[in-house]
């Protein structure tokens, strides 16, 4: 492991991207600063070597630790993935979108619907199509679940899906799934400059054309017309790169019943016996002055303000505050 990241996770094989309203000569001297004298290295190859596909479907479980020692119902979080495609096929891998948003893009889709009334969960999570370097998964979570549930859950998505290749997906789902589809593609959330430098660095590292992926509308488009003309294309792909695919895993992750020596335990234990991590053996803060609960306003009016509107003036570098992070659950 210890190989594996120097050789891969060097500071001379980085590429760093940075975007906003900040000089460069500003970002060059804070990198400079950290990383003068780092010699460049090799890239080497530009991906890792795809995995080798599996046989036979394979399960594992994991436990999480809380310090609670609570018992495990009802806190599980369960996981089917497969590995179905390449993600530097654009083509493909816009199939891949639109099906993972035919099945679980919104309450009633098909898949997201068989899973909410089997009961075996409080909210699907992280479901939806990833791409992962050069491999494309389509995954289902599921949290609030119990560890006696991984197989049932399996059965009701196997099922689920088998249902579907076999009577297809009716065409007002494959057309709500193109509109979704399209508008990801066009939407503007607060981080799509890195969104776009990331795909254009996965295209360039795969087939050495930064643009590859960026190039949406037409794959969309052309999978739209070839969905017109093979009705059952969508169908198909559920039997070859779900259904019938070995290379998926069902996982659990379930709260574990004790704590365990060295994991996660409340503070007083684990501050007991004077180790390393005890108060005593830590570095200690300057003692700051309490603070009021309720500032007066003599001390209001002191305190230093940068708002957003004055934050190109009063920030170092002419920084400029950005908005949070969408709140949404997004599904695919």
């Amino acid at each position: 492991m210890v190989a594996f990241h120097q050789a891969h996770y060097h500071p001379g094989r980085a590429f760093v991207f940075t975007y906003g309203d900040i000089p460069v000569e500003t970002h060059a001297a804070f990198l400079d600063a950290h990383l003068h004298g780092v010699a460049p290295r090799d890239a080497g190859p530009g991906v890792l070597p795809r995995q080798p596909r599996w046989p036979a479907p394979r399960r594992a479980g994991f436990e999480y630790q809380t310090g609670t020692g609570a018992p495990p119902a009802e806190d599980t979080f369960l996981a089917m993935v497969w590995l179905c495609g390449d993600a530097d096929d654009p083509a493909g891998a816009v199939a891949l979108q639109v099906l993972a948003w035919a099945l679980l893009g919104h309450d009633g889709a098909p898949l997201r619907a068989a899973i909410r009334d089997s009961g075996l969960g409080r909210v699907l999570a992280n479901a939806g199509y990833a791409a992962h370097g050069a491999e494309a998964t389509i995954r289902v979570g599921l949290a609030g679940s119990a560890p006696e549930s991984a197989e049932r859950f399996e059965r009701v998505i196997l099922e689920a899906l088998d249902r579907l290749a076999a009577g297809g997906l009716n065409e007002d789902k494959m057309e709500a799934a193109f509109r979704q589809a399209a508008y990801d593609c066009l939407e503007i959330p607060w981080d799509l400059p890195l969104r776009l430098e990331r795909r254009a660095v996965q295209g360039w590292r795969l087939s050495g054309d930064p643009y590859r992926l960026l190039r949406v509308a037409e794959p969309l488009a052309a999978c739209r017309a070839r969905w017109r003309a093979q009705p059952d294309l969508f169908a198909r792909l559920i039997r070859e790169r779900l259904t019938g695919n070995p290379h998926r895993r069902i996982a659990s992750c379930a709260r574990a019943r004790t704590t365990r020596r060295g994991s996660i335990a409340p503070w007083p234990s684990a501050w007991q016996g004077g180790g390393r991590r005890s108060p005593a053996n830590r570095l200690q803060r300057p003692q700051r002055p309490p603070r009021s609960r309720r500032a007066g306003p003599a001390t209001t009016s002191s305190r230093p303000r940068c708002g957003r509107r004055r934050a190109s003036a009063t920030c170092p570098g002419g920084l400029r505050t950005s908005p949070p992070p969408s709140k949404r659950w997004e599904t695919a």
